[in-house]
């Protein structure tokens, strides 16, 4: 089943204080510091990434660092690449704010050696006007200081998409108030709220 595609701001469901933080981002007009979008699977770092992006820049280049861990591509070729299609001559709109866009998602899956492989890429490529978006997740056991390196951690602006039990009374209001879900089946679902977006578009015989 193809999920429905976040086209407007409104299409998400965020808590207060991230909602802030997102639409302050969404109203940069020149390119920012590399952003890191960390938190628990399914609450929306990487549909986020790639509406953002969209919305920003013609030119979006989309990486899932999985390749690596797969087998498929080795860390070597997978930063050539990069470096390759990144540092490639394209038009440029002043319309834009974002000449290009770079998102490395599943980025906690590279080790801390490979992470620290970007250091001075981050800044070239920022500096060439290139947005780098990163996403990850992260554990109750293992945090955004055990998955992202230090190095890393540094040159970015780090947004915490983490849902967390403060968050439940206000965002059961708003998921209610936006999907034909009832309470027991939202605290069932939270923090994924991929599931909760899954289980509102499938009929309702399929939902348990």
């Amino acid at each position: 089943m193809k999920l429905h595609k976040c086209t407007e701001f409104n299409d998400f469901v965020f808590p207060d204080r991230l909602d802030i933080q997102l639409r302050h981002l969404m109203k940069q007009s020149s390119v920012f510091s590399p952003i890191c979008f960390y938190g628990f699977p399914g609450c929306g770092k990487t549909s986020f990434a790639k509406f953002i992006s969209d919305h920003k820049s013609n030119e979006v280049h989309y990486e899932d660092v999985n390749v690596i861990q797969d087998g498929k591509d080795n860390f070597g070729k997978f930063m050539e690449r990069l470096k390759k299609g990144l540092t490639s001559c394209s038009l440029f709109y002043e319309n834009e704010p974002w000449r290009k866009v770079l998102i490395l998602d599943e980025f906690h899956n590279l080790r801390s050696h490979q992470q620290d492989r970007f250091k001075v890429l981050f800044d070239d490529w920022n500096d060439y006007g290139i947005q780098i978006i990163i996403c990850l997740n992260i554990t109750t056991k293992k945090n955004i200081n055990l998955v992202l390196s230090s190095a890393l951690r540094s040159r970015c602006e780090c947004l915490n998409f983490s849902l967390f039990k403060k968050d439940y009374p206000e965002m059961i209001s708003k998921v209610s108030a936006k999907f034909d879900l009832d309470e027991i089946s939202i605290r069932k679902y939270l923090p994924d709220m991929r599931k909760i977006v899954r289980k509102t578009q499938l009929p309702e015989d399929f939902r348990c």
